[in-house]
């Protein structure tokens, strides 16, 4: 299952998603892709259409809410998390959940994604809004030519960078420096 989990809007790039699908689905005919998450917008009716117009509306599942325990049995159950943003991105949470559950992602080279993503799946990385690219992406991954680190790798690659106390020593060397703290205790 490929997954997608984040606003249903324009800017996040599930259009592409869905061409890149229609791209592959001859070589790949199994290939399912769960669109998760709120239409806060009103994009959902577009989407479908689009959907029903390629012939895709029983590979797409469009789950209408989602809720915690969901998102944790899409994450379990995924074998490849698309986050296809078009625009600036942060890292996004949904990215680490992805990785930190042992989910391989692909996403677009896009802020601060490149940042997160490089040191572990360098090759996942398309260009922003370019849904060919994500095809062959998709292809490659469905294929088992894009070889990616291990479930176990991808959550302690999670665990050495984003752990809270990680990130809370880091935020604490940002506002206190140690040259500042014990430049305090000599006094």
């Amino acid at each position: 299952m490929i997954l997608f989990l984040g606003r249903l809007h324009p800017i996040r790039g599930v259009d592409g998603l869905v061409d890149a699908l229609f791209c592959i689905q001859r070589d790949f005919p199994n290939a399912v892709l769960v669109l998760a998450g709120p239409d806060e917008w009103g994009y959902l009716p577009k989407y479908k259409r689009t959907i029903t117009e390629l012939g895709l509306d029983r590979r797409v599942l469009l789950p209408a809410i989602v809720s915690v325990n969901l998102k944790l049995a899409l994450l379990s159950r995924a074998d490849l998390f698309v986050m296809p943003s078009r625009a600036l991105e942060s890292v996004g949470i949904s990215l680490l959940d992805t990785l930190g559950a042992g989910c391989p992602a692909v996403a677009p080279r896009v802020a601060a994604i490149p940042e997160a993503l490089e040191p572990i799946l360098l090759k996942c990385l398309s260009p922003a809004g370019d849904s060919d690219a994500l095809a062959r992406l998709l292809n490659a991954y469905l294929d088992g030519s894009l070889r990616l680190p291990s479930p176990a790798m991808l959550r302690q690659y999670v665990q050495n960078r984003y752990s809270r106390e990680r990130l809370s020593a880091q935020y604490l060397d940002l506002i206190c420096p140690p040259s500042f703290l014990a430049a305090r205790r000599m006094q």
